[in-house]
Parts: structure tokens; sequence; C-alpha cells
């Protein structure tokens, strides 16, 4: 399966052998910065790929906020229409919708559910997904395990970048900046180099080997999977036609032209997780590679409109924008200048953007009356933020949209959502009635919690061989049990025994983190509530995971206001926690350098530390996520979660938080900002 970030793309995917091509459209896939597809190119594009016996894949896969449900909605009306072999998804609202309005619609799930043993591969099946892209940080046997003759089929990448974290589970890009990996609009810090516990010397500690495993397809082959993807949406359309024909003739064992793969790549290659889960990690280039969509003024005079940027550099970046549709602004205040060697000059954007489309808009006129040097990362959340100002004034998108038509049952379920009515607690710190903690913590409170006024003890990172301890706990409090997002298949067993021991001990729920979890538990006469790793975007998703039988929803750690106000008319009740450290990303990949305690800092002062459960570093941030200094007036939900993993005075902080949150200060992530 090839990738197509535009239509020069696709063609040269179909041309060189791609059985099937997947691709987005100018709003809700993971891959933004692509060229992507208008709407008035997919019918006649996927007419042109049926033709030639090629299927085709539309990527949804993001998380929806409220406000983007009806347009997402029209698009798959419009998918259907263009008769499109499969969505592929992230969202749950998007199952619900499909399942609900748009059968018999496929859909695919994406490589950003985490999909890692078959307990997750059991709830794909129940969902009615008839694929799913696995987990990029499996093994051969992992694998095998996962193809079944009733699971949905499986699909795993074979060639292209490596996320350093789970796929899904990253908050660090929208940590940093707003820009959400869960929404489409990560900025890779996983490849900024940091300085590790507190070395000056940088070093790109994350930045992972590109995936290769053309030399393993006739062990992928023997373990049934039923297709094998090349990441690569923003790449040529040269280098999607070479890197198809390349794997085209290895599967049909023919000889083909620049055996080396490295020619597919700038970075250094390896086979990732499917190898082994130490020496990932790459500090070099192994050749240079164009990868840039190039074209030339008059294509993007012909094809597109175009925008233009006057920019204004004094104690902040001033951007003036100037499109035929109309005018906008963008102030961005500078940050520590960097020197040469680590900085780049303001008038790179010019080049950064001459090829990149902003919904149909293309860069026309150019001017800046100062150049400036400042970082990389910061030109990046520059071009990030044009393009969310630029995009939607797209009008010729939006217009399309407008004319589609919802039915009127899908349409009045949008418009009036409901609400819970145990969403009664404002919520603030004075409110906070659960704590979580490690089950390391345990000890540290198990003979004062009774008396702390505590509603309920979450307790993160379960383990089999704790079990009493927890039995001990529930003696004196309630006691949800939050079992870990990640879970290999050799890691299932103990947890299946860990609740069959504790099934008829009172006062012992449980929190689900991932679609494996509801599998899990199946059958359980135990509470399930929601943990911040299935938490919901809209209010949508809440339905779906009523429907799954969860007792509760999570809003998500990186919500901005623009989400919360979209979910807090909902069918279930709502958690959110207030206070904590924020688990930024985790990952499978070993190195002396993520041993417990180690810690990262970058150059802009962002720092987190390393946290270990099993086999996963988790890497967690230094500062602490606060409400306080936010505004969540009419905010209601029905727990409110105090989150005190691995610290100490565990009581003593929960009460003095309660008490005054002023005295513990922290950053409200989204709260203050837009998530992007």
């Amino acid at each position: 399966m090839s990738p197509a970030g535009n239509k020069e793309a696709l063609y040269a995917a179909v041309e060189s052998g791609a059985d099937a091509v997947y691709l987005g459209l100018n709003m809700f896939n993971a891959r933004r910065p692509a060229r992507n597809f208008k709407f008035d190119e997919l019918e006649e594009t996927v007419a042109y790929a049926h033709s030639k016996g090629v299927r085709v894949y539309i990527a949804l896969n993001i998380d929806l906020k409220s406000t983007e449900l009806a347009d997402a909605a029209k698009i798959l009306i419009f998918i259907k229409k263009c008769r499109a072999d499969a969505v592929i998804v992230k969202d749950l609202a998007l199952i619900y919708l499909i399942g609900k309005y748009f059968e018999p619609l496929e859909f695919h799930l994406s490589t950003q559910f985490g999909i890692a043993n078959s307990a997750a591969m059991s709830a794909a099946e129940a969902l009615d997904a008839s694929r799913a892209v696995l987990a990029r940080e499996l093994d051969n046997g992992e694998i095998s395990a996962l193809v079944r003759p009733y699971f949905p089929k499986a699909e795993i990448f074979v060639q292209g970048s490596m996320c350093f974290s789970f796929s899904g589970k990253c908050l660090m890009s929208s940590w940093f900046g707003g820009k959400s990996a869960n929404r489409g609009t990560c900025q890779a810090p996983c490849r900024f180099r940091f300085g590790r516990d507190g070395s000056d010397d940088l070093q790109p500690y994350f930045s992972m080997k590109d995936l290769n495993l053309s030399a393993r397809l006739k062990e992928l082959e023997k373990t049934g999977v039923a297709a094998l993807k090349i990441e690569g949406r923003l790449k040529s359309a040269e280098w999607v036609g070479g890197i198809t024909r390349f794997y085209r003739s290895l599967l049909n064992g023919t000889e083909h032209d620049g055996a080396d793969p490295s020619q597919f790549s700038g970075r250094e290659q390896g086979e990732g997780f499917y190898g082994s889960c130490d020496n990932l990690i790459t500090s070099r280039n192994s050749g240079t590679v164009q990868t840039a969509v190039r074209s030339t003024s008059e294509d993007r005079k012909e094809r597109m409109n175009w925008y233009d940027l006057k920019i204004v550099c004094a104690e902040r970046v001033n951007i003036s924008i100037s499109t035929v549709y109309g005018d906008a602004r963008l102030e961005v205040r500078l940050k520590k200048l960097v020197d040469e060697r680590r900085g780049v000059f303001l008038s790179e954007l010019e080049e950064r953007l001459r090829d990149v489309s902003f919904g149909n808009l293309f860069l026309g006129r150019f001017e800046i009356d100062t150049d400036i040097l400042i970082s990389k990362s910061q030109l990046n959340n520059i071009i990030s933020d044009l393009g969310s100002l630029i995009a939607p004034m797209s009008r010729k998108e939006i217009k399309f949209l407008k004319s589609v038509k919802l039915p009127h049952k899908l349409d009045h379920e949008l418009r009036n959502p409901e609400q819970d009515p145990k969403n009664t607690l404002d919520v603030c710190f004075e409110n906070a009635n659960l704590l979580r903690i490690s089950s390391g913590d345990i000890e540290q409170i198990i003979d004062d919690v009774k008396d702390a006024g505590i509603k309920k003890v979450i307790v993160t990172e379960p383990l089999l061989d704790r079990a009493e301890i927890y039995k001990r706990l529930a003696s004196k409090v309630r006691v949800e049990l939050s079992l870990f997002p990640i879970m290999f298949e050799n890691e299932l067993q103990d947890m299946k025994d860990l609740i069959k021991l504790l099934e008829h001990t009172n006062n012992i729920s449980y929190e689900v983190n991932d679609l494996g979890h509801l599998e899990l538990l199946k059958g359980t006469s135990k509470k399930i509530d929601c943990g911040h790793g299935l938490s919901p975007y809209n209010f949508l998703a809440v339905k779906k995971l009523k429907e799954l039988g969860l007792a509760s929803a999570h809003i998500p750690f990186e919500a901005d206001m623009e989400t919360i106000e979209g979910i807090k008319l909902s069918p279930l009740p709502l958690r959110m926690t207030v206070y904590s450290r924020m688990p930024l990303f985790y990952s499978r990949a070993e190195s002396d350098n993520f041993k417990e305690g180690d810690s990262f800092t970058d150059r802009q002062g962002f720092k987190f530390f390393v946290r270990k459960y099993k086999s996963i570093s988790i890497f967690t941030s230094a500062e602490h996520f606060t409400i306080e200094g936010t505004d969540l007036k009419g905010i209601r939900a029905h727990e409110i979660i105090i989150d005190l993993t691995g610290e100490e005075g565990i009581l003593k902080k929960f009460r003095e938080l309660k008490k005054d949150p002023s005295a513990f200060p922290g950053r409200t992530f989204n709260l203050n900002r837009k998530l992007f």
C-alpha cells in the first residue's frame, strides 16, 4: 500500500504497481502539511485508481472536536458517494457515525489506536472494523499472534519515518506548543536535540532510524498480514514511484533498479522494533533524498489561488495575511534568539512555504522588513499557525461542504447533544474528590487514607504480584485499578489473572486506557471508567464509549476550552484531571540513556524525566499541569482528579492543593491557548 500526498504521487504509485493507495483530504487527516486532495479531485481520482484495479483508502485519522463533527459527517457522505474502498479512522465518533448512518462503508483502525495484542484485535472485531493498522512496536511473534481468521485483517508498516513514541499516546508536541499529534499538527519534537541530566551537550536522543523491512518480506508473508504499508504522504511523486517499484519488484521476485534501499531515505535505516528494541536511534543521515513536492510557479497559478504575507519584525513578529477571501493577522512573541549555527533566518519561511498549500491557497508575494534569527522549532510553529489561519479562508472547500446536506436524523443528533445529570461539580481544586497514584505509592498512603476525605484512589501501573496490597487498600477506600495503556501479547495473561483474583473483592473497579482493556474486562461485574488513554474529544465519541459499557468519560489532558465546551454536554459523567505531571510520551526503545530518573531538557527549557513500567519508558513532564490560572466557569464534572503519582507526602499535598492551589504553580497546557 503506497502513500499519496497529492495527485501526482497517486498516479506514480498506481503506475508503479501499488495494490492500494491511502490519501487525505484537506481536512481531518494526520498529515496536514501534505498537499492532500481537494474535494473536487476525489471522485475522479478514485475512479482512475479503480480503473487500474487499485483500492483507495481515505485517512480521517485524527481526533475531532465537537465543532468539527458536522463537516466530518458531510465528508463521510462524500466519500461514500465517491466509492472509496474504506476510511482510516482514529476517532470513536466516526465509528459511531459509520455504524449508525453510513453502513456498509468500511473502516480501518488507524495505527493511532496502538493495536498491540489480541485483546485489542478482539475489540476491533467487536467494533466491526475490517482492518487494523498494527502498532509499529511489534516483533514477528507479536504480529503473528494478531493474525487470526476471525480478527480484522492486519496491516503493518514496512517503510518510512518512525515515531519515538507509541502512536496515539504522544502529548509532546502539544505540551511544547499546542500542536497535537492526535490532530495532525505534530511538530516532531522527537527530532530535536536535548541535554541529558543537565548537560549542555545537546543530542538527538529520540530521533529514530527510518523503518526498512524490505529484507523481511518472506517472513512477513508467513505471518499472514494482509497489507504492507509505506509511510510517506509528505514525499514527492518521484519518491513514491521509486519506493513502490522497489517493493513491487521484491514481492514479485523480479529484478529492480537501485537495490540499495538507502536511496529512499535521508536518514539511517533499520528494522525498527521488528528486529530489536535497541540500536534504534540515529544522529546521522545515510545520504540525501529529494522529498519535497516541487512545482513551477505556473503550475501553482493554474491550480490554486494565492495568499500574500507581509512581515514586520519588532519586539514581536507581526505577519499580515492577504487573500482574495479576506485578511488576517498573526502576532508571534519572539523567544530567545539563537546563534546562526543553531538557528534559521525568518526569511527561510518563504522557501518553506513555496510549495505548501493551506486549503487551496499557495504563497504569492512575500515581504519582510528585517531578517532575524529564530529557532527552528519557532519557524515550524509559525508555519503551523499560518496554516490554521489560512486554510479556513479557502472558501471553495467550505462552500462545497455547505452544499452537502445531512440526513435529518443525523443533523438533529448533532444539534441536540445529551447531558448527564451527574455532572454537577464545578471544576476546581476545592471539589477534587479522586486521587491518582502509582502502584508503588500505596504504602505511603495506606495507613491514613481512610480519613483523608478521598472518594476513590486510582492506582496506575498494576502488577499481579501486588494483588494483596490492592485488597488491603480496598478495605479502607474505594480503589480503581488503571490498566496501563500499552500491553503486549505476553502480558495479557498476568492481567487476566489479576482481574480474576480481584473479582470478588469489594470496593475494586477499573479504568481503561485502550480498546483491548474492554476485552480483558468482558464478563467482570466491576464498574469500568474511562482513563485519559481513551479520552474522547467530542460528544459523539462519548456516546460510543457509553455504548461500549463505560461509566464515565475523561476530558483529554491536552484539551483547550473549545474542546471542553464541546463535550460538557455529554451522555456520561465526566472526569477531569486538574493537577498532574503529564505522561508526554511512551516508548519501547531501549537505551542506556533511558534509565529511571534520567532527565532531558530542550533549548527552550522544557524538561521531562524517565519513569519505567515493565519494558516501557514513560517520559513525564518535570513541570506540573494545573488548572490554576484558568477560567473554567460553567464547566462541571462528576469526578475531579489530582494526580500525585510518584511524589512524596502525597496525602499532605492533596490537602494543600485543595486548600491553596496557587502555592503549587505549573503550566496550564492548552487551557489558555488553542489546540491545533
